[in-house]
């Protein structure tokens, strides 16, 4: 996995996601050991974000992170 900025500033900037899940390929193996984990991609003002998870832990993050804020 790449990131272009290892520690985006989500801050007040935007969250997207940028794809939707996805099984791990040769390059992410290198990473991550657990084969049932999954790669999702989220864009930021800062960069790209890539997390390997489990997809019930994706999904998870994917609610709670693309929500809109609470006023």
């Amino acid at each position: 996995m790449t990131h272009s900025n290892p520690r985006p500033a989500i801050g007040s900037g935007r969250l997207e996601a940028a794809s939707v899940p996805r099984p791990l390929n040769r390059q992410d193996t290198k990473h991550v050991t657990q084969r049932v984990f999954m790669v999702m991609t989220y864009q930021t003002s800062g960069g790209t974000i890539e997390i390997a998870a489990s997809p019930d832990s994706l999904q998870q993050i994917r609610e709670t992170v693309l929500q809109p804020p609470v006023a």
